[in-house]
């Protein structure tokens, strides 16, 4: 049996066996820096190195693949996952900046002109259309990020840009509009002319979450709760569901769920009178003082989630997020936020969550 032993400076392969020294190799005289070791048969280790290349070596590691971009073949495919991250961080700052300025220069090293090469080689391979449309991306940067993020199999940067350009689209109609109303010489037309359609996406897939417009989270979390409603077996997945529709504001539904409680449970009066209270208050709003009284001494006692849901009750949903935030829900603060507050009025809050963040 054969062992791998990685130190900081190279790697031993030793007999296990007969506890007898086989081979080394030291980093990075002899190869560059080894970051991982495993093997991939009984007499074949493998070798991560610094260079982000994977080396397949004999079991006296003398010989060993070598990274695609040492042989730069002529007709390699654009494939930017194989390649080296030097190479491959020159191909990004080409494809996001380099490439659309009319006068650039690349001021390299000397030691680093063939991987400047290569990567220039590499960018030949790409599609006519898609360079074309690389250079005149109608959103500018922010679009061109995201395409490039996308043919590098870049997640996090796809995830950003796509966070990111949802918003710049917005914030550029937004302006486009109060630019048209200020100037009185702009033809009225002009901003129709500009296709707002062009300016609004899709909403922004459901993993992305808080970051959803308002509306759109809204509606995700009544389908929630919906599907929990049809799935529910216990008492407290029913108040669960009670509690998150009085939130969303659908006190009707909430009452009806209240309501449910069998007579045999031990809290069949007290969801009564809360059943009660909430039908209550949708006819009068009279009790509007006593109801928020009620709900910041039962924040104070510790029960922060039955003071908000009175809070919400008599439309107090921002003081609501405030006691959360207080209390350190921030979680929860959040989602009250962007379900039932205007769009200026969650930002504030996801302003004070990043703060704390």
């Amino acid at each position: 049996m054969k062992i791998l032993v990685l130190f900081n400076d190279g790697v031993d392969v030793w007999d296990a066996k007969d506890v007898t020294f086989i081979h080394q190799v030291r980093c990075p005289r002899e190869m560059p820096k080894i970051q991982d070791i495993d093997w991939v048969g009984s007499d074949r280790p493998v070798l991560a190195t610094a260079d982000g290349c994977l080396r397949v070596t004999d079991i006296m590691i003398k010989l060993s693949s070598s990274p695609v971009h040492d042989y730069q073949p002529s007709d390699f495919p654009f494939a930017p996952s194989v390649l080296s991250p030097k190479v491959s961080f020159y191909m990004k700052s080409f494809l996001h900046h380099i490439l659309w300025k009319q006068k650039f220069n690349t001021d390299i090293d000397q030691q680093d002109d063939s991987d400047m090469i290569w990567a220039e080689e590499q960018l030949e391979s790409l599609d006519d259309e898609l360079r074309q449309f690389l250079k005149f991306c109608p959103f500018g940067t922010a679009e061109r990020s995201l395409h490039v993020s996308r043919i590098f199999g870049d997640q996090e940067g796809c995830i950003f840009w796509t966070v990111s350009l949802h918003f710049l689209k917005q914030a550029k109609f937004q302006l486009l509009e109060s630019t048209s109303k200020s100037d009185d010489h702009l033809d009225k037309q002009n901003i129709k002319q500009r296709n707002p359609e062009l300016f609004f996406d899709q909403p922004l897939d459901t993993s992305f979450d808080s970051f959803c417009d308002n509306d759109v989270y809204k509606k995700l979390q009544l389908d929630r709760v919906r599907l929990h409603l049809s799935k529910r077996t216990t008492y407290s997945q029913t108040q669960q569901c009670a509690e998150r529709l009085l939130l969303l504001g659908q006190t009707d539904q909430a009452v009806q769920l209240l309501l449910e409680t069998e007579s045999e449970n031990d809290n069949f009066y007290v969801d009564s009178l809360r059943a009660c209270l909430i039908a209550t208050i949708q006819s009068s709003g009279t009790s509007q003082s006593i109801i928020k009284l009620v709900s910041t001494n039962l924040i104070a006692s510790g029960r922060i989630s039955e003071g908000v849901q009175l809070l919400c009750l008599i439309e107090k949903a921002s003081d609501g997020c405030r006691y959360l935030q207080g209390a350190g829900r921030w979680d929860e603060a959040v989602w009250l936020a962007k379900a039932t507050l205007s769009e200026k009025e969650s930002q504030e809050i996801l302003k004070r969550w990043v703060d704390y963040l």
